[in-house]
């Protein structure tokens, strides 16, 4: 069975690069990869895969191949959103060609063996940058009659299991009142500084799987003030998304 995947793959390694090329060539940000959407569920009809475009989200897709509904459903994700400037720095094309590789490997090895049942769900999922796209397919029951999902991310090396992070953001404002000397009242500058330094010292007890980066940010009365009166700190690269109107 592990040659026929192999062997499926191989067969479309240059259809594959080609998709993951346009895409990288192609960059789209959060809920308007248009392009993207439509190269992946074009393909997908290709090898035969019921595909529902536009699936919940505009730029979301669902591609189906099953041959028996009552066994197991599993899905295989597609991202494809780009960053904001840096286009597919984090390889969301690549993503992109391995679930679509995936999905067509399986579908091939379900046709040739019998005793391989089920179905098999290529999921596209925008907005992974910024935007909550998952979250948002999540709330609206698209992983409901999921029983696994899997998704394979670009890296230098092969690892089975890799570093999973979850992301909270927090902007904490320090606030000082304007026209005042700095002895006069508490120095919001002074805090915001006093907060990074501590969490820079305890960081280092942090368990190694744990991330927390800052970064500040001063606003300025240009007029009236020579100290930052609203110094605020938060996590770095906070790109957000909103859906197109």
């Amino acid at each position: 069975m592990s040659r026929l995947v192999e062997k499926v793959i191989e067969e479309n390694e240059s259809l594959l690069r080609d998709i993951s090329e346009k895409i990288w060539l192609n960059p789209e940000l959060s809920f308007h990869e248009t392009y993207a959407h439509d190269l992946l569920t074009t393909t997908l009809e290709k090898f035969g895969f019921v595909v529902e475009k536009q699936y919940i989200l505009p730029t979301a897709f669902r591609a189906e191949f099953c041959n028996d509904k009552d066994r197991p459903t599993i899905a295989i994700i597609c991202e494809y959103d780009a960053l904001p400037e840096m286009g597919h720095a984090c390889g969301h094309n690549l993503i992109a060609e391995i679930g679509l590789a995936a999905g067509i490997a399986v579908k091939a090895a379900m046709e040739s063996d019998s005793s391989i049942c089920g179905k098999v769900v290529i999921l596209g999922t925008p907005a992974e940058e910024g935007g909550g796209g998952k979250i948002k397919l999540i709330e609206n029951g698209a992983f409901t009659d999921i029983d696994a999902a899997l998704m394979a991310h670009p890296q230098m090396n092969n690892i089975l299991y890799p570093l999973i992070l979850d992301l909270a953001r927090v902007t904490v404002t320090y606030k000082m009142k304007e026209d005042l000397d700095p002895w006069e009242d508490v120095n919001a500058n002074d805090a915001a500084v006093a907060c990074y330094n501590n969490v820079a010292i305890i960081r280092q007890g942090f368990n190694p799987r744990w991330r927390l980066n800052l970064v500040g940010t001063f606003s300025y009365n240009p007029i009236h003030s020579n100290y930052p009166i609203f110094p605020k700190l938060q996590r770095p690269q906070d790109f957000s998304a909103e859906l197109p109107s």
